[in-house]
């Protein structure tokens, strides 16, 4: 009795064998010289422009902090000396506000920012006291002593309340400046992915 191999013959057989082994090995890749020229430049380029892009990122941050901080320094600066004139001003009034110079010095700080820093907030903080004082002295020194030391050395003979104001126009001087943009992250863009032709 023949079996199946003998009926079917030695080449329906060799076909069948052939078809299955076809099947379970792999595609070959394509040679390199036969792979699109365009797959081949993205590859070789994209960590190029990223390398590029992260060094003009560096570079461009530390501009742009440096640009920040001179924007809302010199807004700080003219909010401060509008807010010392109308200090004396609300003083020829008959009004006592000592606190005006630093909101104002937080107001100019703030309105020029781009970015929100900590550090930068803290300085236009200590530069609203520091007006603040200066604006206390020159418009109401003490009558035994009117030089600036005398009055840098007497600042616990002061009242309750000019003392609470100056902490006021301090506090505002750095809320305006820290409030003033949400922080911002920079985000690279995203990658061009390579042409499947």
């Amino acid at each position: 009795m023949m079996n199946a191999h003998q009926r079917l013959g030695p080449r329906p057989l060799l076909l069948r064998l052939r078809n299955r082994l076809s099947i379970q090995t792999l595609p070959e890749k394509a040679p390199e010289h036969r792979r699109s020229p365009i797959r081949r430049c993205a590859c070789l380029r994209l960590p190029v422009p990223e390398l590029s892009f992260k060094l003009m990122d560096d570079s461009s941050h530390s501009t742009a902090s440096a640009l920040n901080a001179a924007l809302t320094l010199v807004g700080a600066a003219v909010g401060g000396a509008i807010g010392h004139v109308a200090f004396g001003w609300l003083v020829r009034q008959g009004l006592y506000a000592p606190a005006i110079p630093g909101v104002l010095l937080g107001v100019g700080g703030g309105l020029l920012a781009k970015q929100r820093s900590l550090p930068l907030a803290l300085v236009c903080g200590v530069l609203a006291i520091v007006l603040c004082l200066v604006a206390e002295w020159r418009h109401f020194p003490f009558v035994r002593d009117a030089s600036a030391p005398y009055f840098l050395s007497h600042l616990a003979d002061l009242k309750p309340l000019t003392l609470i104001m100056i902490a006021v126009g301090g506090f505002t001087g750095f809320w305006f400046v820290w409030r003033a943009r949400p922080a911002q992250q920079s985000k690279p863009p995203n990658p061009i992915p390579p042409s499947n032709s």
